[in-house]
């Protein structure tokens, strides 16, 4: 992606493209700078998580919003799919955790099902009330995850990357480091999957600290 950046910028630079033509590569050369951005994030916080610097700092957030807020980040990657991501999360559904985390974790997941969800497919993100939890949930009509590896993917330090349905390639650290982000801010994360059918990520996380007293 930078090596084709630069390139239009050579090109746009020298006279060899009109602007109005440069113009018409902004909405892919977005999706290739976001995705960089992503990919590098992973990494930082995934070197962070090496050396046991990545601190926590839970407070209240809503996960509508923080889904809301990826879903448009990753908008130009699923409209260039075809593909339709439904948000199903309530309004005002305050879990507590730190909010850094907790985006990683969410845009790790989506992009995931983008990545492994063929063209005309469909996403639905969503959420149920567990007691004291919220369990969230991140389903796809993907090409689905053979089960021995389901028994791989969320392990610590274990990578494994392969190609999506339109050949994007990734680290491979991402769900990696959702397992850990989410056991970092007090829940779990789990995967069910069925080959040609599509993959459920689900996880959970505490309510945030007005949710509990409203319920006690």
């Amino acid at each position: 992606p930078i090596g084709a950046l630069e390139g239009l910028l050579k090109l746009l630079n020298s006279g060899d493209i009109k602007s109005s033509e440069f113009r018409e590569f902004i909405p892919k050369l977005k999706n290739d700078v976001n995705s960089i951005s992503f990919t590098l994030n992973n990494l930082l916080t995934w070197g962070q998580s090496q050396m046991e610097e990545a601190t926590t700092n839970p407070s209240n957030i809503d996960l509508n919003v923080l889904v809301e807020s990826n879903m448009n980040l990753l908008s130009e990657i699923a409209y260039s799919k075809l593909i339709t991501i439904d948000n199903l999360i309530v309004d005002k559904a305050i879990v507590w955790s730190d909010e850094n985390q907790m985006d990683i974790v969410v845009r790790n997941l989506l992009s995931n099902a983008l990545k492994f969800t063929p063209n005309n497919g469909q996403i639905t993100v969503g959420i149920k009330d567990r007691d004291k939890y919220m369990e969230v949930y991140v389903r796809d009509s993907g090409v689905g995850i053979p089960s021995d590896v389901q028994e791989k993917i969320l392990m610590k330090n274990t990578t494994i990357s392969t190609y999506g349905t339109n050949n994007e390639k990734g680290t491979g650290l991402g769900l990696s480091l959702c397992h850990e982000m989410v056991t970092k801010n007090g829940g779990s994360l789990w995967v069910e999957s069925e080959m040609h059918k599509g993959t459920t990520f689900y996880f959970t996380v505490p309510k945030g600290k007005k949710q509990l007293k409203k319920s006690a």
